[in-house]
């Protein structure tokens, strides 16, 4: 199909083969602005075949650079290994030249990443109280019962771990459990009003 000889609706064709939006493509065209007037426009027949032209047309264009580009791959892999070998070249071209060849023999390496993140650390303190709370109101038998090592294990998780875990306000006169025990807390909130550190 021939372009459009309507030049705005030619440019909405294009706009709208670009990934545009009909009210966006519209007003580029030079229309004033009208969803329901871009709505009708984006649906002429000759909107429609002119765009899946385009698209088409878009899609053939980017196959064409690769297939020109995959004609030259010998090439550049014998530039790459000219490089690599050349004694004389920068020894940071060499060896991009031999990551490029690698990486294309056998595919980019593999980088393992490993990272400890706790949903915990994240929590205010107001939040880890109430966690403690809900926690602690669990019906649990402390003389072996199955959810103890469980409990424990998600305290320790809200607490910290000892020297590496967040610090509690006051942690120089007592450990961070007893800062999120319920009596110890209020004993400080009284402390504090009083002006008793």
């Amino acid at each position: 199909m021939p372009v459009l000889k309507n030049a705005r609706h030619e440019r909405f064709a294009q706009d709208l083969a670009k990934g545009m939006s009909a009210t966006e493509a519209y007003e580029k065209a030079g229309y004033k602005p009208s969803g329901p007037n871009a709505g009708r426009l984006t649906k002429k027949d000759e909107i429609v075949k002119r765009r899946a032209e385009l698209q088409g047309s878009t899609a053939k264009q980017i196959t064409d650079v690769r297939d020109a580009a995959r004609q030259h791959t010998l090439a550049a892999v014998e530039t790459l290994v000219s490089v690599m070998e050349d004694l004389e070249a920068p020894h940071s071209a060499r060896v991009a030249a031999a990551n490029g060849l690698l990486d294309r023999g056998h595919g980019k390496a593999v980088q393992h990443i490993e990272a400890e993140i706790s949903v915990y650390d994240n929590l205010g303190l107001a939040e880890k109280e109430a966690l403690l709370a809900v926690l602690e109101s669990l019906d649990v038998d402390e003389e072996g019962a199955q959810g103890v090592p469980a409990l424990n294990a998600v305290k320790h998780a809200v607490l910290g771990s000892a020297g590496g875990g967040p610090q509690c306000p006051g942690a120089d006169h007592r450990n961070q459990a007893d800062y999120l025990d319920p009596k110890v807390i209020e004993h400080d909130d009284a402390s504090r009003a009083k002006g008793v550190p």
